[in-house]
């Protein structure tokens, strides 16, 4: 591989550990502060809430509903933010990879 092959897997990886731990803060924070929302985010089929909703929570990162709320859009504004960056990284990745 490559040393720029390498450190782009590196900043990949970084992306993934940054938007992993920001989906936890903000999952958290809806928790503490509108349960209700933390509930529909969270419930999955018979089993419900405190699972993972993957498709409810992309959904959510990109609606407009942010409950009025500034620590919330931060969150999601990170998250769609992070969410960009991954296709980048592989985008580059690819690239340095057909030149070494």
């Amino acid at each position: 591989m490559g040393i720029i092959a390498g450190m782009l897997l590196g900043c990949l990886l970084a992306v993934f550990i940054y938007q992993w731990a920001l989906h936890h803060k903000l999952m958290s924070y809806l928790k503490s502060a509108y349960p209700e929302r933390w509930r529909y985010l969270t419930t999955l089929g018979k089993y419900g809430p405190g699972c993972r909703n993957d498709v409810r929570n992309l959904l959510y990162r990109f609606s407009s509903d942010e409950m009025e709320d500034p620590i919330v859009a931060q969150y999601k504004r990170k998250l769609r933010v992070a969410m960009i960056a991954i296709p980048v990284l592989f985008c580059c990745f690819a690239i340095a990879d057909s030149f070494l």
